[in-house]
């Protein structure tokens, strides 16, 4: 089964007070997913976004946003799960920064590991690690971030079954 989903639009936003450059923006926003189901725990995921989210950096209103996406789930012996992703996203900014003379530019570069297995009908534990690179054109904000997880969770209501 493959399902997908999508939002598509014409975004017209204002920003009077953000510095010169950035007090509009005139463009597209969309975001899609596409979902591949190979079993009940095996499944391919593809997403993909443009938005502009508000921005405390500078002057400037907000910033386009643009990322791109893939995740499996793949189902293992003895009820595991694990999951293996993918991802790239790229911040544009609109105003020069002084430091600079350009607009800011960021690109993120992740990956993401982890897996988990149901304890019971009702419980589940698993461990994810991501790993996150920020390549700006800003030197100060270039990061690395790694993050690992261990979650043991409690489901409140009884898992759906396939008909």
């Amino acid at each position: 089964l493959v399902t997908g989903f999508a939002t598509v639009g014409y975004r017209d936003q204002r920003t009077p007070n953000a510095g010169a450059g950035g007090t509009r923006y005139r463009g597209l926003a969309a975001s899609a997913r596409l979902v591949k189901e190979f079993s009940r725990s095996t499944t391919l995921q593809l997403t993909a976004s443009r938005r502009t989210p508000p921005s405390a950096f500078e002057s400037n209103g907000f910033f386009v946003a643009t990322s791109f996406q893939g995740e499996l789930n793949l189902a293992l012996p003895l009820s595991v799960v694990a999951l293996a992703g993918l991802g790239h996203h790229r911040n544009n900014y609109r105003i020069d920064s002084p430091e600079i003379g350009r607009p800011r530019a960021d690109r993120i570069t992740s990956w993401l590991g982890g897996i988990g297995r149901s304890i019971s009908e009702f419980a589940f534990a698993r461990a994810d690690y991501r790993y996150e690179r920020r390549d700006s054109n800003l030197e100060r904000f270039d990061t690395d971030a790694h993050a690992f997880t261990v979650q043991l969770g409690i489901r409140l209501y009884r898992p759906r079954t396939r008909r």
